[in-house]
């Protein structure tokens, strides 16, 4: 774990994946989110109701073996992310993702 004084942690309530996972987190509506892309599938793009979108599903894990999510960032959000990966590559990326809605994706 980075320890930079720099960044304070009480900035984002970051909820556990625990509690995303089981279900049982209280603020479920608006949360934040920090965690290890561990995969990334391809950028979909369909039509509804005449207009294009586009999303990405992408895998966070938190680093402490309380398990993995999976998360959808759609239209600008999945485009920024390809392009920063193309632009900027690494061997890791730790994503903070602020204003996440908690949320099953039914297609």
């Amino acid at each position: 774990m980075v320890q930079d004084l720099t960044f304070s942690e009480h900035v984002f309530p970051f909820v556990p994946n625990e509690l995303i996972l089981n279900h049982t987190n209280a603020q479920s509506h608006l949360i934040d989110i920090i965690g290890l892309l561990t995969a990334k599938g391809d950028i979909i793009e369909f039509t509804k109701n005449g207009k294009k979108c586009s999303y990405i599903v992408i895998e966070l894990d938190d680093m402490q073996e309380k398990g993995k999510i999976h998360c959808t960032l759609w239209e600008e959000f999945a485009t920024q992310l390809v392009k920063h990966m193309e632009e900027q590559p690494t061997t890791e990326y730790i994503l903070t993702l602020q204003f996440a809605k908690f949320n099953l994706f039914k297609g």
